[in-house]
C-alpha cells in the first residue's frame, strides 16, 4: 500500500498545472523580462568608457617665429605622446586616432633648454582627454649661425687615360649655416666631386 501512495505522489510532483499556479508563471515572465532588459541596457546604455591610443604625433606650432629669431630646435626633432580618452559609450564607438590633436607652442622659446607642456584635445565634443604620457617635452633650442669657410675640393674618381681637368682652383668659398652647437665644431670643410 505504501508503494501505491509513493507512486501517486510521484505522479503529482511531475504534473505542473500552469493555469492554476500563477506564481510560477509570474516568475518565468519576470525572468524573460529581465533577460530582455539586460540585453537592451548592454547594447544601448550610455555608460562612461575609456580608450588608450599610443604614439600620437605631436605637431610643433610657432617654428616660423623661431626661424625669424634665428633659432632652431636641436632636439627632439619629432615627438609622440600616449593619450587616454574618456566619454559616453555612444560617442566612444566612433573614436579614431586621427581625431586626436596633440601640439606644443614653441614660438616663445629662447636659446637654451625648455620643458613645454603638450596640449592634447579630441575633435568631437563629449570626449575628454584624461591622461597624456609624457605631459611635457624637453626642448633644446640653439642659435642659428652663418659662417664663411674655405672648402677644399676633393675629387673622388680618377679620370680615364688621356683626359685631364685642366687648371682648376682646388679651393672655393662656401657659406655654412646651422646651430651654433654644431658650427663651433667645424674645423675643416671639404667639397667632394
Amino acid at each position: 500500500m505504501r508503494e501505491r501512495e509513493k507512486g501517486k505522489d510521484r505522479k503529482k510532483m511531475k504534473k505542473i498545472n500552469f493555469k492554476n499556479d500563477r506564481t510560477l508563471m509570474i516568475k518565468i515572465m519576470s525572468l524573460i523580462f529581465a533577460i530582455i532588459l539586460w540585453s537592451y541596457v548592454k547594447g544601448e546604455a550610455n555608460f562612461i568608457t575609456s580608450t588608450n591610443f599610443k604614439n600620437i604625433e605631436v605637431s610643433y606650432e610657432g617654428l616660423s617665429d623661431l626661424k625669424a629669431k634665428d633659432l632652431t630646435i636641436i632636439s627632439p626633432k619629432e615627438s609622440t605622446v600616449d593619450v587616454k580618452l574618456q566619454g559616453y559609450n555612444s560617442y566612444m564607438r566612433n573614436v579614431t586616432k586621427d581625431g586626436i590633436v596633440a601640439k606644443v607652442d614653441v614660438s616663445k622659446l629662447t636659446e637654451g633648454e625648455h620643458s613645454v607642456p603638450i596640449n592634447v584635445s579630441y575633435i568631437d565634443l563629449g570626449i575628454s582627454v584624461t591622461n597624456t604620457t609624457p605631459r611635457r617635452i624637453p626642448f633644446k633650442v640653439d642659435e642659428v649661425l652663418s659662417e664663411k669657410h674655405e672648402a677644399n675640393i676633393v675629387f673622388l674618381n680618377k679620370l680615364e687615360k688621356g683626359l685631364s681637368l685642366g687648371d682648376l682652383n682646388k679651393k672655393v668659398d662656401v657659406e655654412v649655416k646651422g646651430p651654433s652647437t654644431y658650427m663651433n665644431k667645424i674645423k675643416k670643410v671639404d667639397a667632394y666631386i
